[in-house]
């Protein structure tokens, strides 16, 4: 993200150069291009608990009901941001590029520019966030306070942008209708961040929910022991593939309070 810099509008101006530049950006983070392309996902989970697990790995947390979470009536998406230190005006944050689905489940990208509210309603639907990056600051080189991204109707959490990080953390992948994305590499790290003793053992289970038959199928289950390892990196020489209109996430869930779990998947993705 850092080549994100490079991008410069001192008059106030978009030029459509800057704009295809910003767009490339997008996709090169897991955003979502013509054919081929490449789908490279990357998220944590800082506070995974025994009560609570098994949690999504997004920076958001919490557990995930597909059926619920993902967007089945294509809608608006609220934006909500802490005004004083990201918005029009501020030195944060002042505009997002969001990589989604639209209502006929195709890839697509939008610029959003933020308010001076905190709270902006979108001018797009869409039934699926992939991807949210900061493409225009106000002097920072970063988003000061969390951006989220809710679907206006079901009052879902969608996407958030963390404190700090300029582009959203999130282990969530909604596959474009008529597409086919080949995931071919998985990385993953665990340890306990804070709290009393205790050496996790997590299980990290991958799912793809199909918005055809409204069904969740387990593609990938593992258990990483934290007392020989920390870190596992599986390059598949057969990759998993997903096909259009499947959504690709993963949970985990730990036998040791205060568990941080970090993934990142990557693959191709071709048309269908």
């Amino acid at each position: 993200m850092a080549d994100g810099l490079i991008y410069e509008a001192p008059d106030g101006t978009f030029q459509e150069s800057n704009l295809e530049y910003l767009e490339q950006i997008a996709i090169n983070t897991g955003g979502n291009n013509v054919n081929p392309s490449k789908v490279n996902k990357f998220g944590y989970n800082t506070d995974i608990d025994t009560g609570t697990s098994p949690e999504i790995i997004a920076s958001f947390g919490g557990t995930c009901d597909p059926s619920v979470n993902v967007i089945s009536t294509a809608q608006t998406f609220t934006i909500t941001y802490n005004n004083t230190t990201d918005g029009s005006t501020a030195t944060g944050a002042r505009m997002l590029l969001i990589s989604y689905l639209d209502a006929d489940l195709a890839a697509a990208t939008a610029y959003h520019t933020l308010g001076s509210t905190g709270s902006d309603v979108t001018a797009f639907t869409g039934v699926g966030i992939n991807r949210a990056v900061v493409v225009v600051f106000g002097g920072e080189i970063y988003n000061v306070n969390d951006i989220d991204l809710t679907a206006t109707t079901d009052a879902t959490i969608q996407a958030r942008i963390p404190a700090l990080k300029s582009v959203t953390q999130q282990c969530i992948y909604h596959t474009p209708i008529n597409r086919t994305l080949k995931l071919n590499f998985i990385k993953i790290s665990a340890l306990k961040v804070s709290g009393g003793g205790g050496v996790p053992v997590v299980n990290i289970v991958g799912y793809s929910y199909s918005r055809v038959t409204g069904g969740r199928y387990a593609i990938f289950d593992i258990e990483l022991d934290t007392s020989i390892e920390n870190n596992l990196i599986i390059p598949f020489s057969d990759p998993i593939v997903f096909t259009g209109r499947e959504v690709v996430y993963f949970e985990a869930s730990t036998d040791v309070n205060n568990t941080k779990l970090s993934v990142r998947f990557s693959g191709d993705e071709i048309d269908s």
